[in-house]
């Protein structure tokens, strides 16, 4: 797995592929299952609504953003451990949702009630620098706004 997931060690090794490898590799089968179910279902939607073009613009320049925010956080503080993960994927596909309809509703999935796009994507930005600190997730967010509001 050192050899898919991105890591400053990973780089000096000369495993620069683990730049893109990194977004399909996960430490655990479930957490895999799950990210890969749930961007399939976005993927599907997000298709009919914007085109097969826009997800896939969108998804190689979550990739890239979120490879770039990543190699910037390990040259200048450090990652603590190596990153694995579609995080970026899934935050571009999140958001590429939320800026395009910001007065969305989103339905979670267990409990019946609807939340704003704009509350989902506060708590999911609060969430990742705050808690995670997983800045390749801001890759994505900055994919979708380029796609939106740049593109």
């Amino acid at each position: 797995m050192n050899h898919f997931m991105f890591s400053g060690h990973a780089l000096q090794q000369g495993y620069v592929h683990s730049l893109v490898t990194n977004h399909f590799c996960h430490t655990g089968f479930i957490t895999y299952l799950i990210d890969s179910v749930i961007i399939y279902l976005f993927c599907q939607n997000l298709t009919m609504l914007y085109g097969p073009a826009a997800i896939a613009k969108t998804v190689f320049l979550s990739m890239f953003l979120g490879s770039l925010a990543m190699f910037i956080q390990d040259r200048t503080v450090g990652l603590p451990e190596p990153q694995e993960g579609n995080t970026a994927i899934l935050r571009g596909l999140i958001f590429l949702l939320i800026f395009n309809n910001p007065t969305a509703t989103l339905r979670l999935f267990p409990i019946p009630i609807d939340v704003p796009g704009y509350a989902i994507a506060g708590l999911i930005l609060a969430l990742d620098f705050f808690w995670r600190y997983d800045f390749s997730a801001f890759g994505g967010v900055g994919a979708a706004y380029a796609m939106v509001y740049l593109l």
